[in-house]
């Protein structure tokens, strides 16, 4: 039985957004594995880019991602935006969680989240569209379902919902 929840997607796509609010509802933990990764660096995930470089970045990101989903408490996970670019880690995502992609339109991220530096891997607005490029296939190869977020976050909410109430095996056995 799939212990997690896991959401994959663009930064900005609503994975701890969505996943916080899925937790609250479902009495769950919730876990933001950017939030955790800083909390172990002890530095933001910007410094830990400028200061160490993303291959340190990733590494602590497969770390904490193995740490967090092989835990026998079921929780929701907002992942990185990038996590997906291992492959160890969709393994670890593939066994251990049903695996959602929030897919959310660029042109939707690219009005909602700043290109100011704040995001490490954001800092030109055509950067976001390559990236979407480059990882769409791998966000759709990891995934067991998707969610298209193109709306509010009430009817992404309500889709997540209902997909959760479907697709997780765990919530028969909390409800």
């Amino acid at each position: 039985m799939m212990k997690h929840m896991a959401l994959v997607g663009l930064s900005g796509s609503g994975k701890t957004t969505l996943g916080g609010l899925l937790a609250e509802k479902l009495g769950l933990p919730f876990v933001d594995l950017d939030r955790e990764a800083e909390r172990r660096a002890g530095m933001t995930v910007k410094d830990i880019f400028k200061r160490h470089g993303e291959e340190f970045f990733r590494v602590l990101e497969s770390d904490t991602t193995r740490e967090v989903l092989e835990s026998p408490a079921p929780s929701v996970v907002a992942t990185g935006g990038g996590v997906v670019l291992r492959s160890g880690n969709v393994e670890v995502l593939r066994e251990n969680a049903l695996v959602v992609f929030l897919n959310r339109p660029v042109e939707h991220i690219m009005n909602d989240v700043p290109c100011d530096g704040s995001r490490p891997l954001l800092t030109k607005a055509g950067r976001l569209q390559e990236m979407e490029r480059e990882r769409r296939p791998l966000y759709l190869d990891a995934a067991d379902a998707t969610l298209l977020n193109d709306a509010g976050i009430v009817e992404a909410m309500e889709k997540l919902l209902n997909l959760a109430s479907t697709r997780w095996e765990l919530l028969n056995h909390l409800l």
